[in-house]
Formats: C-alpha cells, sequence, structure tokens
C-alpha cells in the first residue's frame, strides 16, 4: 500500500493512534520525513523520502541516527535492525547498527547513541548509496530491543494526551536525531548534506493542556500507527 494512501486511511483514525513526526531538511534543501512509533520492544522508523525540497532538490538518505534513553554505551547484540521497503524500489541488502558515531558532515559534529548504515565501513559520513533511500523510496525501519532494555515507558500516550514515544529520543542537550544525504540534486550548494533536530520539539515536556494539532497534522501523524501495524502483521507471515 502507497504511503499517500496510509496518510488518508490514517485520517480516520482517532487522536490517541497518534504518534510523532519529523521533517528534517539540510542546507541544501534536501528533505526527508521520519514518522515513529513504539510497538511493545519494537521502535518503528519509517523514512519517507518523496518530497523534494522547496526547490526541487532531492537526495538519497546514506545513514540517520538518534539518541536512547540509556546512559552507558549501547550492547548492540541485544538490537537488531530490519527494514520493510513500502514503495516500489528500496534497499535489497541488510542495514548495520553502530554506536557512539560522530557525524562530520557540512558543519555537524554530532555524536548520537545508535546509527543505523547501509553497509559495513563502520562510519556514518559516507556510505553506500546504491543499498539507501533513494529519492521516491518509503522504507520502515524497525529496531528491536532485548531485555535489558525496555520501551515500555515510552509506548501510549501520558496524562496530557500527548505521546510518550518522542520522550525516548529526549534524554540529552543538543539535536536527538540526524539525516546524512548523499546524491543531492537541484542544489547549488553541494551533492551531500546533513541535518539534525531535537524529537519532540522545544516546550514538548511542558504541555500547557491537551495538545491541539491542526487537522492534517492528525493523518500525517498517525500514519506511522498504520505502517507499524502492517509492518507487524507482515513480518508474522
Amino acid at each position: 500500500m502507497k504511503i499517500r494512501q496510509l496518510i488518508l486511511l490514517s485520517a480516520l483514525l482517532p487522536a490517541s493512534a497518534v504518534f510523532g513526526q519529523m521533517v528534517m531538511t539540510g542546507q541544501t534543501g534536501v528533505t526527508t520525513w521520519f514518522y515513529g512509533s513504539i510497538v511493545g520492544q519494537d521502535l518503528f522508523i519509517t523514512v519517507e523520502n518523496t518530497h523534494a525540497g522547496a526547490l526541487g532538490e532531492t537526495g538519497t538518505l546514506t545513514a540517520f541516527g538518534f539518541n536512547t534513553p540509556w546512559a552507558a554505551p549501547l550492547d548492540l547484540s541485544k538490537i537488531a535492525i530490519s527494514y520493510n521497503v513500502l514503495t516500489a524500489t528500496g534497499p535489497t541488502a541488510p542495514w548495520h547498527l553502530l554506536t557512539n558515531k560522530t557525524l562530520n558532515a557540512t558543519g555537524l559534529h554530532l555524536t548520537t547513541d545508535l546509527a543505523a548504515v547501509p553497509d559495513t565501513n563502520n562510519n556514518v559520513n559516507g556510505n553506500n548509496p546504491l543499498n539507501a533511500v533513494a529519492f521516491g523510496e518509503s522504507v520502515a525501519f524497525k529496531f528491536t530491543f532485548s531485555s535489558p532494555y525496555s520501551l515500555a515507558a515510552f509506548a501510549g500516550l501520558d496524562e496530557n494526551g500527548y505521546p510518550k514515544f518522542p520522550l525516548f529520543f529526549n534524554q540529552s542537550e543538543g539535536p536527538d536525531l540526524f539525516a546524512r544525504w548523499q546524491e543531492v540534486a537541484g542544489s547549488t550548494i553541494g551533492t551531500s548534506d546533513a541535518a539534525a533536530r531535537d524529537w519532540p520539539p522545544e516546550g514538548y515536556d511542558e504541555p500547557q493542556g491537551p495538545p491541539v494539532p491542526e487537522p492534517s497534522t492528525y493523518g500525517a501523524l498517525a500514519a506511522a500507527t498504520l505502517v507499524a501495524l502492517i509492518v507487524r502483521r507482515r513480518m508474522r507471515r
């Protein structure tokens, strides 16, 4: 099922089904949308690389990374990554996990707890575009955490009606999520890029009553729920 159809269907879901969305835009104008949800011990991050920049900029997402709630270095033997391609084309070989790797690109100097890359070169700054998420592709990544890592505290909604999911990332100062692009086209600035942002946005930790998103936002955010359910069913099969 196409992402556009998912978004249309998700508009019918109640607000309690809404999860997280993040739009990452680089200095070149290249942009990629991320959707997130937690189901049991699975963290789903859907990468939707189908939106061109304001002037038509496009690129290939070759790595992304994020912070986690745990202060100690991660044990990668307790975390597994898999993915499901949601479009006609996409990655064809396994992606791999890295921990505490520093992104040095376009002026950024950022180290996150966990990063996903499409090859085995042990680097987040330059990776294999042939197995990455090219423009026009959408991929649902699943990060499965085993004991002692528990995701229970970040599932569902809090007492104010806000989804707990984004708080998974909000454990330290500075940006919590980064995206790395290569093969950028349509920009006069360069052919590679990177961006970093907090997830959730500023002010999320101090809600002043229940959230009131715009109606269009409900549909976009709830798409992650449908993606997670579809991926889970396919993997069970």
